[in-house]
């Protein structure tokens, strides 16, 4: 185990299926990090924008959630590798040091965590998405963030474990209520 990690263990999800590597789901994560700690909460905001718009610009179904340091954003539409990486090009600015392939599901990093982890901000489907939602992650979305996505395109998500940080709660000296109120 790396040497920065507690013997706390979280849920995650991964973007890929156990049975076809070339189709990808994106998933993005966009944490409060120097743009709250230097007060520039237009840049977030600016941020947060761009993400939703891009995956509004790709047509892919998504939902975004609240964590204890920011917002992910999950989409179970399945895109090739091509796809993905312009996608992702279009976001390179952002996050840049999170590989975005796996997020965590369970909401046991931050104090308080629970009482809004579980809670959807937005949520957007197309009509066209169903054969390329993936059925399971519909599923899985369906019941844990109570989603209501449609899919049938087959294949098997895979769920892991790994272990979280030694500082689970917010690095950049704000308590929790200067988060929840940038709700």
């Amino acid at each position: 185990m790396k040497k920065n990690r507690s013997n706390t263990f979280t849920d995650g999800i991964c973007n890929t299926l156990k049975n076809d590597k070339n189709l990808k789901m994106v998933f993005f994560e966009l944490d409060y990090n120097s743009e709250i700690k230097n007060h520039t909460l237009f840049s977030f905001s600016k941020q947060f924008d761009k993400i939703k718009n891009t995956y509004e610009k790709f047509e892919l179904d998504y939902f975004i959630h609240r964590t204890g340091n920011g917002y992910h954003f999950l989409s179970p539409t399945l895109i090739d590798k091509i796809l993905y990486k312009k996608f992702m090009n279009c976001l390179s600015d952002i996050n840049t040091k999170c590989p975005m392939t796996t997020l965590r599901t369970k909401p046991n990093k931050y104090e308080n965590e629970k009482d809004y982890f579980y809670n959807i901000v937005e949520i957007k489907k197309f009509s066209n998405n169903k054969k390329a939602n993936c059925l399971e992650m519909c599923n899985f979305l369906n019941e844990t963030f109570n989603t209501n996505f449609e899919g049938s395109h087959k294949g098997s998500i895979i769920k892991v474990k790994y272990p979280l940080p030694q500082k689970p709660f917010n690095d950049f000296g704000y308590p929790n209520e200067v988060l929840r109120c940038l709700e």
